[in-house]
């Protein structure tokens, strides 16, 4: 949303174009939300573009490339944050980041306190890794599987609890020296796919490759996808990526500002090296992977936490103290949302699982580097 124009003139206008909702708890619910709607990239949400057009708020800004995900839509300006900009597609509501100043610490894992960062999301993320096998077996029951940015190997150990072969790479040497501990021999320390060239012990195909909270860290997936295309056959590629239609990400939008971005600046994770350079859709995840040679086969939107785990979720990962009422009201606000993902159906994260078309114009031998495939911390 614009941040130059009169909010409160906004405002009326955007009551006066919901007047059957614009009273008590639920119209609130329904002005953040269509508002929010907004901040997806989508610009043609009927009496609500033509209320911001009213009011002069800010209209998107032509800029001179297409999207990276459909490479159809025109890529406009989207949002103004202060140290950072949001863009999104008119097309398929892909979304990226534009930010000035990047940190100089390389390894991300270094900037968090690890003992706080593993806390805050081994729990949510275990769930998650066995909600993403559990979606791979129905396809694949069984064989060798590849997981790119495999962190601290947590998501390998619920690989090989499913009854598969499990194999990893991940670029950070911080992380990477945790994940070796747990699988000797199993691990490599790289980047994909360069570093699997000459790889002793390791299969030359998988049945199962995955890259999950990876893909939105790598600011061009398409040298990426066309690495892992040339791999995944007769397998499937397994992928999680944050969602721009969940419910925190909307709010968040809603309630930025360029003085006040702290939550959607953390949801962007713009303080790190390797922040979100993209935000996807669940339309803009699907024709990426077409364009690439992929078929979606399967796919699971989940929150961005669970009931059982948003206690641990909401921690900081600095490692500094936090008073008890505020980390219960966290708590609860987190259950809210959660709660709200499930009433509304928008959650913050989509798992996909798709496979190799029959026909494609990728070779095996056609190795990139697909830049960098750190997984972040989310």
């Amino acid at each position: 949303m614009g941040t130059d124009s009169d909010p409160s003139a906004a405002q009326h206008c955007l009551s006066s174009n919901v007047s059957d909702h614009r009273t008590g708890p639920l119209g609130e619910l329904v002005l953040i939300w269509r508002r929010a709607r907004f901040a997806d990239g989508n610009w043609y949400d009927g009496d609500l573009v033509r209320c911001l057009a009213d009011c002069n708020e800010m209209k998107p800004m032509q800029l001179e490339s297409k999207c990276p995900a459909c490479a159809t839509g025109d890529i406009t300006q989207h949002g103004d944050y202060g140290k950072f900009n949001t863009l999104a597609c008119d097309h398929c509501g892909h979304m990226l980041l534009e930010r000035s100043n990047a940190p100089s610490q390389s390894d991300d894992y270094i900037v968090a306190n690890q003992a706080a960062l593993q806390l805050m999301l081994k729990a949510t993320r275990e769930k998650e890794f066995d909600m993403a096998v559990l979606l791979a077996k129905k396809h694949v029951p069984q064989g060798s599987w590849l997981d790119i940015g495999c962190s601290y190997g947590w998501f390998l150990q619920r690989i090989q609890y499913g009854g598969y072969e499990a194999f990893g790479v991940e670029p950070s040497p911080t992380a990477f020296a945790l994940a070796k501990e747990a699988f000797p021999g199993k691990v490599l320390n790289g980047e994909f796919p360069t570093v699997l060239r000459d790889a002793p012990g390791f299969p030359e195909d998988f049945e199962v490759m995955s890259a999950m909270d990876v893909l939105e860290h790598i600011q061009d997936p398409s040298e990426f996808l066309q690495s892992a295309r040339n791999l995944a056959e007769p397998g499937v590629l397994l992928l999680k990526v944050p969602c721009n239609d969940g419910v925190l990400f909307r709010l968040a939008s809603v309630l930025s500002s360029r003085s006040r971005n702290g939550l959607l600046g953390r949801l962007w994770q713009v303080d790190f090296n390797y922040p979100h350079w993209h935000y996807y859709s669940k339309r803009s995840i699907a024709q990426m992977l077409e364009r690439h040679g992929f078929t979606v086969i399967a796919e699971r939107a989940i929150p961005f936490s669970f009931f059982s785990t948003a206690h641990d979720r909401v921690r900081t990962y600095d490692g500094k103290p936090e008073p008890i009422l505020l980390h219960l009201g966290k708590t609860l606000a987190a259950y809210g949302l959660i709660c709200l993902s499930y009433l509304l159906q928008r959650f913050d994260n989509i798992i996909v699982l798709a496979k190799p078309t029959s026909a494609n114009a990728f070779h095996a031998d056609d190795f990139r580097t697909g830049g960098s495939n750190h997984k972040g911390l989310d």
